[in-house]
């Protein structure tokens, strides 16, 4: 069983397709500092809620999961993702700061709002939406709806 949700042959292989559009710190960087990227991405993924259950007990990752031989295309996409932001200096906590409330200002009037729902990534510590997007229909997160009706 794989120890990273994706090698860095297939990190090469997704990242030369040309997403993201910004791989520069990818790009600069050398094998080794790669392969540690990789580890870092694994290591966020692995804290996120899985659905389903570990083809093994043994195996490091959530994946495979049971009745599966192979980690799914999408997610060793989402672990290249999330590898070229941590080379990119993204920091998911300084995100999440700067991201829990918006604040706008119109003359004397102003408006704050909490923003955490159109931040899921975020509260989940993963610091590309679009790896979120490549990994949330594999996880168990019980989805809320909020209607707000207005005066």
């Amino acid at each position: 069983m794989p120890d990273t949700y994706c090698t860095l042959t297939e990190a090469e292989d997704y990242l030369a397709a040309g997403l993201p559009f910004n791989n520069a710190a990818w790009d600069e960087s050398g094998s080794s500092l790669k392969e540690k990227a990789i580890e870092s991405a694994t290591r966020v993924m692995l804290r996120l809620p899985w659905a389903g259950f570990k083809a093994t007990f043994a195996q490091r990752l959530h994946h495979p999961i049971a009745g599966e031989t192979t980690v799914p295309t999408d997610l060793k996409d989402a672990c290249a993702l999330i590898a070229v932001a941590l080379l990119s200096g993204r920091s998911t906590e300084q995100d999440y700061m700067t991201v829990f409330t918006k604040s706008e200002k119109f003359g004397q009037m102003s408006l704050t709002r909490e923003t955490q729902n159109e931040i899921p990534h975020l509260l989940a510590a993963v610091p590309d939406f679009e790896a979120w997007r490549l990994i949330r229909p594999y996880l168990d997160i019980d989805q809320e709806i909020y209607i707000t009706r207005g005066d």
